[in-house]
């Protein structure tokens, strides 16, 4: 409006004067001065918008900006609240391990000899898990606390174990030649093997500890094939005919 008043003042001033002898040429200025006022009128709508678009986006700035400094002050307090808390519970942990490592090195050793007696299968593994678990405790790499809840899935595998039949690819040692073979475990109760020959036989605790021995029948090697083609084909359910020597997995007369 301003421009608009200025070129109009200008235009005024200059018919007052007489400069415009002719008035076709006072025409063709008065359509040139309006050409400008709204060309002049159009920069000065433009300059506006976007001073008013720029202003808009600095407040848009302003009010994130505040918003993530809200956010991280609230962020701040969450994480000391958190470590506050996490060093009460560390003080708690550390009273409660020492009551529970002793109790769990008792019980380590009935765990170990559980191990030394139970069924050979796949007993390396088992073993190297609770060695490793012992290992940890003693170097301070985990808390008897920690230890004490790895140590009870541990129970928890070997209880688990004892309720399923598996067949698995082991290597036995027989008669002092190592042999890689399918073995089958019924439970933690039997264990039956079966050698790339075709031989078949049983895993059997006697005076202490344990051997593999072969069986002499061959419908006792037919129970054992017809056992692992059941397994492999997910018949888990129903009566199996176990091949039994004449000596028990346990020692026990049959």
């Amino acid at each position: 409006m301003r421009i608009t008043l200025s070129v109009l003042g200008s235009l005024l001033l200059l018919i007052s004067q007489g400069a415009f002898a002719n008035p076709e040429d006072m025409a063709q200025k008065i359509v040139e001065l309006r050409e400008s006022v709204e060309l002049l009128n159009s920069e000065y709508e433009l300059q506006k918008d976007s001073l008013f678009n720029d202003l808009k986006g600095l407040a848009t700035q302003k009010a994130e900006l505040e918003a993530r400094i809200s956010e991280e002050e609230m962020l701040k307090k969450q994480i000391q609240g958190k470590v506050s808390e996490l060093k009460k519970n560390i003080q708690t942990v550390s009273v409660l391990g020492d009551q529970v490592r002793p109790l769990l090195e008792e019980n380590f050793q009935s765990f170990q000899s559980y191990l030394d007696h139970s069924l050979p299968f796949k007993i390396s593994e088992r073993s190297e898990a609770f060695v490793t678990l012992q290992s940890k405790m003693k170097t301070g790499e985990i808390t008897p606390v920690k230890a004490a809840l790895q140590f009870w899935s541990l129970q928890e595998d070997e209880r688990r174990m004892g309720k399923e039949i598996s067949l698995a690819k082991q290597s036995l040692d027989i008669d002092g030649t190592s042999y890689l073979a399918d073995v089958v475990k019924v439970g933690m109760k039997w264990m039956y093997f079966q050698l790339s020959d075709g031989r078949a036989g049983q895993a059997v605790f006697n005076k202490g500890q344990w051997s593999f021995q072969f069986f002499d029948s061959t419908d006792q090697i037919e129970k054992v094939a017809l056992l692992q083609d059941s397994i492999k084909k997910q018949i888990r359910m129903g009566a199996f005919d176990l091949p039994l020597l004449a000596t028990s997995s346990f020692g026990g007369k049959q």
